[in-house]
């Protein structure tokens, strides 16, 4: 009896709705009753994850997958026309969004399970015990999944980085376009994304500098990207959004440079407060807005990396760029785009009132005497160096 050995691939492809997993099965137009994953021969000088990939493409269909660092091997032997054979199939484990099965003319029909209905389908133990193995993956990374805040004062540029990071997670794992800007909907969607909350923490702009959190322990165990711009172009954005776009301010700008609450000493004192406590928490990082303008690519990359979010092309990254620029943004929030109140304008013939209202770098000087300037200027020397704006 000869011995013949075969090397397949295939991707245990699931779904998800909230914390509920889904596999999706395969039934076999020339075995019965035979349900299994997409999977494979490997051809000559093709890779495990080549092949994988393109027998899930000819027998389902499916190209946007998300692939997980799980891989596991199913090994048997059977015997076929006297000839026996050793069989190995290397498994990847990989997640879909909102996917749409053809079906190749070798299958009769595909089917979603529970890891339960899984198993009842599955032929042969071997595989049964990959799925397990799976599963049990999966429920871990689901329980323990790690939470990344991206933080910041108003007016830092949030929306636009957030847009730009949106981008190219809608495009790489196949969200609609008018998600773009949920950016926590979708990590909280996608298994191999960080749990991300956008948030202006502490909501300093309420609050006086005196009353602001100067303990950010509670974040000791989560990621943290603070994204910071030069202050003095913070409060002249601040004070149009607040009396032009929200009109809820009826001062003037002389006046809100120095309000207790959401003035400058609030800036300053958030951005401290943030240089103090960064030690305490071991996956930090600091992004300023000057430098996404300056060589967004770099940045962008740089955030990505610190994410953990791999796989993005050159070419992904240029696209949301261009996606996001200033110009495009504005544009988008003319037509409300989104039909989001964040990217909307108070007044669609007032520039002033749009969230995407100028966007440059030391456009404070065009709205402040000479005076308030030396005046912010000496209040940015009580600003920590970490920030690199003194």
């Amino acid at each position: 009896m000869i011995q013949k050995q075969i090397r397949s691939a295939g991707i245990l492809i699931f779904r998800r709705d909230k914390n509920k997993i889904e596999y999706l099965l395969l039934k076999h137009s020339a075995k019965g009753n035979h349900w299994g994953p997409p999977k494979g021969k490997l051809n000559p000088g093709e890779s495990k994850m080549d092949a994988a990939f393109r027998e899930v493409k000819e027998e389902a269909g499916l190209t946007l997958i998300n692939c997980s660092n799980f891989k596991c091997v199913d090994e048997y032997k059977f015997i076929k026309k006297d000839n026996e054979y050793s069989k190995k199939v290397f498994y990847f484990l990989g997640e879909v969004k909102n996917p749409k099965i053809v079906l190749s003319p070798e299958h009769l029909n595909y089917s979603w399970n529970s890891i339960e209905e899984a198993i009842k389908k599955l032929n042969g133990q071997s595989l049964i015990s990959v799925y397990n193995r799976a599963h049990r993956f999966l429920s871990k990374k689901i329980k323990n999944k790690r939470k990344l805040i991206f933080a910041s004062y108003p007016k830092c540029g949030r929306t636009w980085v957030t847009m730009i990071l949106g981008r190219i997670i809608q495009k790489r794992y196949g969200f609609s376009e008018n998600e773009v800007l949920c950016l926590e909907k979708m990590s909280s969607e996608i298994m191999d994304l960080p749990k991300i909350s956008v948030t202006h923490e502490d909501d300093p702009h309420l609050k006086t500098a005196d009353n602001l959190s100067r303990d950010k322990s509670k974040y000791s165990k989560d990621s943290v990207i603070l994204l910071v711009r030069d202050p003095r172009d913070v409060i002249v954005s601040f004070y149009f959004h607040e009396s032009k776009r929200k009109e809820r301010y009826n001062g003037s700008l002389s006046e809100f440079l120095f309000e207790k609450k959401g003035g400058f000493d609030n800036i300053i004192n958030y951005f401290n407060i943030w240089a103090e406590n960064k030690e305490i928490i071991p996956s930090f990082l600091l992004v300023r807005y000057e430098d996404v303008m300056k060589d967004g690519f770099k940045e962008i990359s740089r955030i990505l990396k610190f994410m953990d979010i791999g796989n993005i092309l050159p070419e992904d990254i240029l696209e949301a760029l261009e996606f996001s620029s200033f110009a495009n943004m504005q544009k988008m929030e003319k037509e409300n785009r989104f039909g989001l109140n964040r990217l909307s304008p108070g007044n669609i013939d007032n520039l002033d009132t749009y969230k995407t209202r100028r966007g440059v770098v030391g456009g404070y000087g065009d709205y402040l005497t000479p005076k308030e300037v030396s005046a912010l200027n000496k209040k940015m020397k009580d600003l920590s160096s970490y920030f690199g704006y003194i």
